[in-house]
């Protein structure tokens, strides 16, 4: 999708090239934020404060379903709905069944954002609110909802200081119900060394765990991971990862700093927390406890020797739920990780984009890596390349019984091409 309002699809042709099969033109104007249902039958778009969900019929034709102006929403803070303070939508997603869709902003000074909810029913779609006191939408520091619509989650600052030092926030779980706006469950503490420090949260893709940090700084944070296993969900205490090495002088001295992402796997058994500082990744074990399994720092010698920059590192895990592909440093350094038989992390590929990956993203079939990448100086222009992967199985040890085949990667010897956007 190019900002400008197209939407243009690509097939390979008889050489394996890819070509554009289809292009539409959705809008008129430049398009901020764009959000596909996992169905691909809807698709949300936000163009200059309006909010478009665009459904596609038996011709794959994209026809407009629904259209509202996202400023003059009466859910939203007076400062923001009168212009008085802007406020631009930073996030869209849709619900696993495409009948919810959050709306998310990033706030002022990128501090507390606000949030709206849509439904599809009968009759179209309708706003909920996420207030029981009045009508105006509570602001936040990270707003995420679950897989398949029940739960949102709003982390919002509170008005307390612990120590000087420290600031606590409040992360409330909403629960949705036909017919019916969002209502509060349940609730938990954060800390923060900032106010404006933002609070990613992340659903496994079943919606049984959440993971959320529970207390960060510019040097060191923690996370916790909470289960839905218990009774009423949610209840049960979180299980709270550090981040920080078990040893002193592991870790680079400025630490991972605070969490800027976190990402479960397909199956739910890895998570991964993305930092300024590196990346963890933990492995939920046959007795349901997390055990780190993989760390790397954003500041150790890079492949050519350099030093890694380039900001926060990224990571995607792979449809087949063995894999994962994460990029760092200035000079866009990919490496797939997969299963060995140490049980460890085997780095599986290596390549060298050149240049700042900004987004990883895996093939359904697991057999191609999409990575996109993009300079500062080239604001307005974005590489894409296909990385090509072979699939071997190898045979791994499964513990205790008979052993099982896990797919394996296996690089291609070809140097991959970066091919102009």
């Amino acid at each position: 999708m190019e900002s400008r309002g197209r939407l243009t699809g690509w097939a390979p042709d008889s050489a394996g090239l890819w070509q554009p099969a289809v292009a539409s033109i959705l809008c008129h104007s430049l398009i901020h934020q764009a959000a596909c249902s996992p169905d691909r039958r809807s698709l949300a778009i936000e163009s200059d404060g309006v909010v478009s969900i665009l459904r596609q019929g038996a011709s794959r034709l994209w026809k407009q379903e629904c259209r509202w102006a996202w400023r003059t929403s009466p859910w939203r803070c007076l400062l923001w709905r009168e212009g008085l303070v802007q406020s631009h939508l930073g996030r869209l997603f849709f619900s696993h069944d495409g009948r919810q869709l959050l709306l998310s902003s990033q706030g002022f000074a990128g501090a507390q954002g606000e949030v709206l909810t849509i439904r599809r029913e009968k009759g179209g779609w309708r706003e909920q609110g996420v207030s029981v006191s009045h009508r105006t939408n509570p602001l936040h520091n990270g707003a995420v909802m679950s897989p398949d619509g029940s739960w949102l989650v709003l982390v919002s600052l509170q008005e307390h200081q612990s120590g000087g030092r420290e600031y606590r926030f409040l992360m409330t779980l909403w629960r949705s119900q036909p017919q019916h706006n969002w209502f509060p469950v349940i609730s938990a503490t954060c800390w923060s060394d900032s106010t404006t420090r933002q609070f990613p949260q992340a659903f496994s893709p079943d919606g049984q765990s959440l993971a959320c940090p529970h207390r960060q700084d510019a040097t060191h944070s923690c996370l916790a991971v909470f289960s839905a296993a218990g009774r009423p969900p949610w209840s049960e205490p979180p299980v709270v990862l550090n981040l920080k090495p078990p040893q002193q002088g592991v870790a680079p001295p400025g630490g991972f700093g605070p969490v800027r992402a976190l990402e479960f796997s397909i199956t739910g058994r890895y998570l991964a927390a993305l930092c300024s500082g590196g990346l963890v990744v933990w492995q939920r074990d046959r007795h349901q406890q997390w055990q780190p399994l993989h760390r790397l720092w954003n500041t150790h010698e890079g492949l050519a020797g350099g030093r890694r920059q380039g900001g926060v590192p990224r990571l995607c895990f792979s449809p087949d739920g063995h894999h994962w592909a994460e990029a760092l440093g200035e000079r866009g350094e990919v490496c797939i990780r997969g299963p060995a038989g140490s049980g460890q992390p085997l780095c599986k590929m290596r390549w060298v984009a050149g240049r700042i990956v900004r987004q990883l993203q895996f093939t359904p079939d697991a057999t191609g890596l999409l990575v996109s990448t993009r300079t500062p100086e080239e604001f307005f222009t974005t590489a894409m390349t296909l990385l090509c992967l072979d699939p071997v199985l190898v045979r791994q040890p499964a513990g205790a019984g008979q052993p099982e085949c896990r797919p394996d990667l296996q690089a291609d010897t070809t140097e991959a091409q970066q091919p102009q956007a």
